[in-house]
């Protein structure tokens, strides 16, 4: 997702948050987004504190 590879934390929030409802939707995304987040770190687009506040966001949103 270009949102995960850009580091836009606030994006990704507004994303996880319309998917509150529904949970299986949420859980898919938060799954490819950690997929997606280890290609853009390998890739070095995404860094530092926004790669680990991105994957803090994406393991949250499997615990729900």
């Amino acid at each position: 997702s270009g949102p995960i590879k850009r580091g836009d934390i606030d994006t990704v929030k507004r994303h996880l948050s319309l998917l509150d409802e529904g949970v299986e939707l949420k859980a898919l995304y938060c799954m490819l987004g950690l997929r997606t987040l280890k290609i853009a770190e390998s890739a070095g687009s995404i860094t530092g504190t926004d790669a680990e506040e991105m994957r803090i966001m994406l393991h949250a949103g499997l615990d729900e």
